[in-house]
């Protein structure tokens, strides 16, 4: 990447390991391959283990992202949500760059970002829309509603056809820069996925390989190679 719009282009691998010994594989091989960030999908591990990950984890808090995602926006989460709130809290005392809670849950109870907040970790406030992508209104609102709950706001919605992809990329660009991550899951929204860093998203998000946790997910590598082009 010698060009200064390649450099722009930051990823985060998302990592959906079920086990300590998987995590920390997982870590070491996105952080070589050159992974900006790491998100830990901790919703695939037992929530009863997690605070035993503090001395795995505590070299690498800087670059992780860390969301423990409920079952209705994609989430394998199979335990209450005030068990789910209180997993998340007990996450924040480690410290992370960043922790990903979702709007519909913020809107309902608005003290969580401010305690959640209180770990020094800048909150992601998420909304995901699996079945289509609403018109450009549509989002902003959302945006707007998102935006002032959280430090970043993140849209991730589902292309249907190929226009999606001019749609969630014109909401990046009109949002501040480094605020929002937005782009679309699927085969069809690959595009708004490699190209939202250069409208202004902080990162983008890809897999290690066949263990994807959105569909349309590309591998680290490919889109290092990709964006090397630039």
């Amino acid at each position: 990447m010698n060009s200064s719009l390649a450099k722009e282009a930051k990823i985060c691998t998302s990592i959906p390991a079920t086990n300590v010994e998987d995590l920390q594989t997982y870590i070491q091989k996105a952080l070589s391959l050159g992974s900006e960030y790491i998100e830990i999908r901790f919703d695939y591990m037992d929530h009863k283990k997690i605070s035993k990950l503090q001395p795995l984890l505590k070299d690498y808090v800087d670059q992780c992202i860390f969301t423990c995602r409920k079952a209705d926006e994609g989430g394998l989460f199979a335990d209450s949500e005030d068990i789910r709130i209180k997993t998340l809290e007990e996450l924040s005392k480690q410290h992370p760059a960043y922790l990903d809670i979702e709007l519909s849950t913020v809107e309902k109870k608005p003290e969580i970002t401010d305690n959640l907040r209180s770990s020094g970790s800048s909150i992601i406030v998420s909304w995901h829309n699996f079945s289509e992508t609403p018109s450009l209104d549509k989002l902003q609102s959302i945006y707007s509603r998102a935006q002032n709950l959280g430090d970043i706001s993140k849209i991730i919605t589902l292309a249907k056809t190929f226009k999606d992809n001019a749609t969630v990329l014109s909401l990046v660009k009109s949002a501040k820069k480094d605020k929002l991550i937005s782009f679309c899951m699927g085969e069809l929204g690959i595009l708004s996925r490699t190209l939202s860093v250069f409208m202004g998203s902080p990162f983008t998000y890809a897999s290690l390989g066949k263990n994807k946790t959105a569909s349309g997910q590309i591998t680290i590598k490919e889109l290092k190679e990709f964006y090397a082009a630039f």
